[in-house]
């Protein structure tokens, strides 16, 4: 049971700590979600999946009232219900394709999010499409178009 702090002791302590809310900070939203895609992974012992452009879009366009903990029990939820390889937007809880639990529906995510997310992947993979492709469900064709797209192939 949580006691109340007294007045007395929180003037003592004014310094305050602001954490921005997880919609105001759309660029670590990868990065989160593969953590604990992996946390929740080691735990229940399953091998990790990796995040769709799809699902990432979904989730970037969410408004996340939990925070980062609902960011963990979708996770959670995902791994849980026999995780596929690749984790797709039609893979996450209902409510992420139609709009329900975001109200109206918000622009894409930034192209920064995006290549964010894929310089990252390609980190992993040494650059290498052909690995990088089916790790986001994608044909090597299509990831590669993408990349140029986004300015990130040469």
């Amino acid at each position: 049971m949580a006691e109340r702090l007294e007045p007395a002791f929180l003037d003592a302590f004014p310094h305050r700590i602001e954490l921005p809310p997880l919609r105001a900070r759309a660029e670590d939203l990868p990065e989160l979600a593969e953590v604990f895609l992996h946390e929740v992974s080691r735990e229940y012992g399953q091998p990790a999946p990796t995040l769709a452009l799809d699902a990432l879009h979904a989730l970037a366009r969410h408004a996340w009232p939990g925070n980062v903990r609902e960011l963990r029990r979708v996770v959670e939820r995902v791994v849980l219900a026999s995780p596929p390889a690749v984790v797709h937007a039609e893979d996450l809880p209902p409510g992420f394709l139609d709009g329900r639990e975001t109200g109206p529906p918000a622009p894409p995510p930034p192209r920064e999010l995006e290549s964010g997310w894929l310089r990252r992947l390609l980190d992993e993979v040494n650059g290498d499409v052909a690995r990088a492709a089916p790790r986001l469900g994608l044909s090597e064709p299509d990831l590669r178009a993408h990349l140029a797209a986004l300015g990130l192939l040469a």
